[in-house]
């Protein structure tokens, strides 16, 4: 029994009960027809509950959606992708939380256009991968004839009333998503406030626009919305709010939204290497521009205060490594801070295992109360497989106009990963890379390892070094590093490309990395 010939059971539909009677009679020889049929309804009830529980989750997931979208600026557009559900289930709400989506949109400024996934349907009841009831008569196959339609009408309620287009029964997505990027790249927007005081406040009110005098154009628009959103639920404070309290939670709300806020731009990148010390290692680099900060007299200075939270979570969404950091700026007097333009440049390192993590970052200052929010993402690699791997490329700027392999011994100073990536044309970009699981020669027992860098502007090079071989006299042959500086002069201000790639002549194996950077 499919869900669409349980609803048909459940609307007592005698055709189709009593095919399956007939059948649940053949299989299970004597037994009387009144127990037959209970069975038969059960088992409709069964499926069309579990329907109801999936409509729910769905429906509830997009109205969430939908309303974190609110915090995205302008109209957006959300293409559903779906194979279709029913919402004539008298066991669900789906009738209800269809007006709840909508509502939500219309508050939102989100038009939903529905994908059908099947793509080019002819008959539902031709598919020979359901299991199905055999049927002489031809009974089930004339009342299955409205299945398909019956499950795209949420989806095209969801479409056609948040002022979208449902698009059915074609192979060809590419003419959706056209369409649907082309009606909505113009149009206007219409404003009305109805009457809060309605004799029934919280109903939902279906709108209807028209162009008096042209009845050939066709107006897409929502078709309602909810008046008044119902009001949160009130928690009782079993004690006194204490403001210093809140602030993790307030980063914490900002930390699992959908979508980063730019209350207070941030700015985040990530790296990874790998340290004889603490193993594998992920470094977030945040970076604050400080002409946003607000600045206040406290404890007798002038000074700006950051409270800032960050999380790194593992594939499976879980949360592995979190930290939290109240930094304070201070400027030297009341003038100077109004002109303050130094940056907050904060990094910090996570011990992790192999796998991909995502970090998220978020950022609170204090007196303004502006809050903004990063995310990104980092891979740490696993180097027991024994690959050659390199880590990622850590750029930070330089004063000297020059081109230097410094991959001497003594060479290597520890530098800043910049988390911006915005250089100065008249300085010079260094980076400096680690380089694992390299074979050593037979002869000399020291491996032989050349790197070769790029800048690629339009995927096309404007710089390229020669082949070059790392020195690796008294060096740690296990995290073998690599150093160098590229100057800017040469390159007109726009986004760039530094792609390097080592190549361990002993074991005939070769790495690649490459990250973006900005000169202006």
């Amino acid at each position: 029994m499919g869900e669409y010939e349980a609803l048909l059971v459940d609307l007592d539909d005698r055709d189709v009960v009593e095919v399956f009677v007939t059948y649940t009679l053949k299989v299970n020889p004597g037994m009387s027809r009144q127990t037959a049929e209970a069975i038969v309804r059960a088992r409709a009830q069964g499926l069309l509950s579990q329907s109801a529980a999936f409509n729910t989750y769905t429906l509830s997931g997009l109205e969430k959606l939908v309303r974190s979208l609110s915090a995205v600026p302008g109209r957006k557009v959300l293409f559903l992708m779906s194979n279709g559900f029913l919402i004539q289930n008298r066991r669900s709400d789906s009738m209800q939380r269809l007006k709840q989506v909508t509502a939500a949109a219309a508050k939102s400024g989100v038009v939903i256009y529905s994908l059908d996934v099947r793509g080019l349907v002819g008959d539902l009841d031709s598919d020979l991968s359901a299991e199905r009831v055999f049927d002489t008569t031809g009974v089930m196959q004339r009342a299955m004839r409205g299945e398909l339609m019956a499950s795209q009408d949420g989806l095209n309620a969801l479409a056609r009333d948040t002022g979208g287009r449902p698009f059915f029964n074609t192979n060809d997505f590419r003419q959706g998503v056209a369409a649907a990027v082309k009606e909505t790249s113009v149009y206007y927007l219409l404003a009305w406030k109805p009457d809060l005081e309605q004799p029934k406040p919280g109903r939902f009110r279906n709108i209807d626009v028209s162009v008096v005098g042209r009845p050939d154009l066709t107006v897409r628009v929502r078709r309602g919305f909810f008046d008044i959103d119902p009001p949160p639920p009130v928690r009782a404070e079993t004690e006194p709010v204490n403001a210093s309290k809140q602030i993790p939670t307030k980063l914490r709300e900002s930390l699992v939204a959908p979508f980063p806020q730019s209350g207070l731009p941030i700015i985040l990148n990530a790296f990874y290497h790998d340290t004889a010390t603490k193993g594998s290692t992920a470094v977030a680099a945040v970076q604050i521009p400080g002409e946003l900060m607000t600045f206040g007299p406290q404890d007798g200075k002038i000074q700006a205060v950051i409270d800032l939270s960050g999380v790194f979570y593992n594939v499976s969404g879980n949360p592995v490594v979190s930290f939290l950091e109240r930094i304070v700026t201070t400027a030297p007097d009341e003038e100077a801070a109004k002109t303050y333009r130094r940056d907050i440049n904060y990094s910090y390192p996570a011990s992790l295992k192999p796998g991909l993590y995502q970090i998220r970052v978020a950022a609170r200052d204090e007196r303004s109360g502006r809050i903004g929010s990063a995310f990104t993402w980092i891979e740490v690699p696993d180097l027991t497989k024994k690959q050659l791997t390199i880590s990622s490329l850590i750029l930070a700027e330089r004063t000297q106009s020059m081109m230097a392999n410094v991959s001497n011994p003594g060479e290597i100073t520890p530098i800043t990963q910049s988390a911006s990536q915005r250089f100065r044309r008249q300085s010079s970009l260094r980076f400096v890379l680690f380089t694992y699981n390299t074979e050593p020669s037979a002869v000399e027992g020291k491996p032989d390892v050349a790197v070769q860098v790029q800048v690629l502007r339009d995927n096309q090079p404007v710089i390229t070094t020669a082949l070059r071989k790392i020195n690796t006299d008294g060096l740690d042959l296990a995290r073998l590093p690599y150093a160098a500086e590229i100057s800017l002069d040469s390159l007109t201000p726009g986004q760039y490309i530094l792609h390097v790639t080592v190549i361990d002549r002993v074991s005939k194996q070769s790495a690649t990395q490459e990250t973006r950077f900005e000169v202006y």
